[in-house]
């Protein structure tokens, strides 16, 4: 291998590896999460009045068939019943609520263009004061989803067949070094 040829190939290492962190960073990927822009009730309101339903305002389109959105009161009943719908960027779920005490909203949200947003907001039901308050280094009770072994496996062979096919075309040699190997008629 010549120097020349060596040099391409690190230089094709270190761009493989650089694209590859770049595009598997953490910061790639929540760069383009959506947000939810508004909630009814609010996070952290004290309601005199139960809700019927529960909404969520999105930054796109959700999709309520890939979406989940958990409505529990302070045993961790479920009190959200019916489907998920959306209108426009607006994800709805009625609940029942019955009695006071404070109540917490777990939710999933897929939108139509397989981004994704997950949380959790809490609110109060004529109890007179916001919901007891979480710690702040508590982890949102959220419903994610794992990796898929599968995906990720073929990830791993598409990665190492382009890498492959990298190092084929760079160690090969060109047209012009084969003509200065033959050596010149006499």
């Amino acid at each position: 291998m010549t120097t020349r040829t060596a040099l391409r190939l690190a230089g094709c290492i270190v761009l493989t590896v650089v694209a590859g962190a770049a595009l598997l960073s953490p910061t790639a990927a929540w760069a383009r999460r959506p947000a939810v822009l508004s909630t009814a009730p609010a996070d952290g309101a004290a309601l005199s009045t139960p809700p019927d339903r529960i909404e969520l305002s999105m930054s796109g389109t959700p999709d309520p068939a890939l979406s989940h959105v958990s409505v529990r009161d302070g045993g961790g009943a479920e009190v959200a019943g019916g489907d998920l719908t959306a209108a426009g960027h607006v994800l709805r779920r009625p609940v029942t609520v019955r009695g006071a005490g404070d109540f917490t909203v777990t939710y999933h949200v897929v939108l139509s263009n397989g981004e994704e947003a997950v949380g959790q907001l809490s609110f109060s039901v004529g109890t007179g004061a916001p919901p007891v308050a979480r710690p702040a280094n508590a982890a949102p009770e959220t419903h994610q989803h794992g990796i898929d072994p599968l995906n990720a496996v073929l990830l791993l062979v598409d990665g190492a067949v382009v890498f492959g096919v990298l190092l084929l075309l760079i160690s090969r040699p060109g047209p012009r070094s084969q003509a200065r190997r033959e050596p010149a008629a006499e």
